[in-house]
């Protein structure tokens, strides 16, 4: 699916945003997550984010132990009792 238009732009902030939307849709009840390919613009150049960024993302484990952790990729991993 190819997500374009006003609500896409209200959505990202950019003018002129145009997104391939890839459900990764599980067998049970949403939710879901969505794998998100820009296809315009092209070439726009992000900040890297801290891990206290409120925009920062992370996946959430289930542990045995609470911590914050980085994959080779720079991938937040948080490990939460």
């Amino acid at each position: 699916m190819v997500n374009h238009g006003p609500t896409q732009v209200a959505l990202d902030g950019v003018d002129g945003v145009e997104v391939d939307v890839v459900p990764m849709s599980p067998a049970d009840e949403p939710p879901h997550v969505e794998m998100l390919g820009y296809r315009s613009p092209v070439g726009r150049a992000f900040s890297p984010l801290s891990s206290n960024d409120i925009a920062a993302t992370r996946i959430v484990w289930r542990s045995n132990c609470d911590a914050l952790i980085s994959d080779p990729d720079g991938h937040l991993h948080h490990l939460s009792r």
